[in-house]
């Protein structure tokens, strides 16, 4: 089998249980458009959690080399680490096209992408991409032994590994409210948490930040929950993490700070602070859980770095951060 034969095909993954593939078949509508736009493509179905890293590592073993990944935002997160766990192809030698079908879509809304199948598809046929980082996270299993996590959009700790863990692992049948919903509930329930976040900043200068805090994220991206910029000063082309540490708030004041986060006007209020990072080190006195891309991923201790011009993405020609 000559293998260039596929270098210029697509390969649709599809992750059939994500929110508007499960509730809407919105695949369905994707598979036509592409047709319509004569894309040439071969598809697949996940079938199970890992399976999209076997079905890439089978599909670059066929000599494929451009990817339909229709998801959400933890589909996303699993295509960057089964791209930077498998060993057959140099990662910027492959291209993705991310179609968004999740319950947040929070990756899709910094990278400005259209809502309508009919305008991604459009985007596929004309190809611009960009070179994207991702993030690096090194942490520990539920066995304690060291590993790395890769993830595109954010992670964090604290309240977030709270609400993913109690409510979002089991439970988004509200669609995006779903996520308004737990952090209003959540907010009532979580009690801070001891962390001591150290960082280098941009001017490689170690900064130390610790005590109680309410919630750290780091962003390669601006959203997560739905729509909340958590991360407003991040770019996902500045080989920077933006760190947000929201410190010792009252219940009262995580409620009245929720609705600036739509916006991320709620960094200049006094008890969060903002930095740009070239490394972050993060620990905690007891065990503390650590997402990424919304999914709980490890334990604590650990560290984030960005991988620069990670990952060849589909996107808009006229997209600006």
């Amino acid at each position: 089998m000559n293998n260039s034969n596929f270098q210029h095909k697509w390969a649709l993954i599809i992750n059939p249980f994500s929110g508007k593939n499960r509730k809407q078949n919105q695949f369905k509508k994707l598979i036509v458009a592409l047709e319509q736009k004569n894309i040439e493509f071969t598809s697949q179905f996940t079938e199970y959690a890992g399976h999209l890293s076997v079905l890439l590592e089978n599909l670059l073993q066929k000599g494929f080399r451009k990817f339909i990944i229709s998801g959400g935002d933890g589909t996303f997160g699993d295509t960057a680490n089964a791209l930077y766990h498998q060993k057959i192809v140099a990662p910027l030698d492959i291209t993705f096209a991310f179609i968004p079908a999740g319950t947040g879509n929070d990756w899709a809304k910094t990278m400005q992408l259209p809502s309508k199948i009919e305008k991604l598809v459009n985007l596929i046929a004309k190809g611009y991409t960009i070179r994207q980082d991702l993030g690096k996270i090194s942490c520990l299993n539920n066995k304690q032994i060291a590993f790395n996590h890769y993830f595109i959009n954010i992670a964090g700790m604290g309240f977030d590994t709270y609400i993913s863990e109690k409510y979002l692992s089991h439970n988004k049948t509200m669609g995006a409210f779903t996520y308004y919903y737990y952090t209003a509930k959540g907010l009532l329930e979580y009690d801070n948490h001891e962390f001591t976040i150290e960082y280098e900043d941009q001017n490689s200068n170690w900064q130390t930040v610790s005590g109680k805090l309410f919630e750290v994220a780091f962003g390669i991206c601006k959203y997560f929950g739905g729509g909340m910029k958590i991360t407003p000063n991040a770019s996902p082309i500045s080989g920077l993490i933006d760190l947000t540490i929201i410190k010792d708030v009252t219940k009262y004041e995580g409620l009245s700070q929720l609705p600036r986060m739509l916006n991320g006007a709620f960094i200049d209020f006094y008890k969060v602070e903002t930095a740009l990072a070239k490394k972050v080190r993060l620990s905690a006195p007891i065990t503390e859980k650590i997402q990424a891309d919304g999914e709980l991923i490890g334990f604590l201790p650990a560290e984030i770095e960005i991988i620069p011009k990670a990952m060849n993405i589909v996107v808009s020609e006229k997209i600006s951060f």
